[in-house]
């Protein structure tokens, strides 16, 4: 396992630079597992927050009411924040959440916290 970790895995994960590198290589069909990343809101807002791309968040946002529900119980702030494009809050968030899934997956030894800001990326909505 560590052999295949170390020569597959690892070399993968490492061309991961981007949000839109890991929306790819999330969005990949693997067997046996599946995959509804492409269709799933919940992962896709946020993606789309952590780009600065506003209009696509509240477009995930407004059409699943199973992550309305949830968000607004767990983390209240959230909406406000995206409603006023409040990047800081926002990144504050998507921090908090890095940090908790680390440690609930116990991999502190190897985790480098990202310090990414949003990215001040202007959309125009269609009419």
């Amino acid at each position: 396992m560590c052999e295949i970790i170390e020569h597959d895995a690892i070399p993968e994960l490492r061309k991961i630079l981007s949000f839109d590198d890991f929306a790819s290589f999330a969005s990949i069909e693997r067997e046996p597992f599946g995959n509804d990343f492409g269709s799933n809101s919940f992962y896709n807002m946020h993606i789309a927050v952590a780009k600065g791309h506003f209009v696509k968040a509240w477009a995930r946002w407004d059409e699943d009411e199973q992550t309305r529900k949830y968000m607004t119980v767990e983390v209240p702030t959230f909406y406000p924040a995206l409603l006023s494009e409040d990047r800081t809050t926002l990144a504050n968030i998507l921090h908090e959440w890095e940090a908790m899934t680390i440690e609930t997956y116990k991999l502190e030894k190897m985790w480098e916290p990202h310090h990414f800001r949003l990215s001040f990326r202007f959309e125009i909505a269609s009419s």
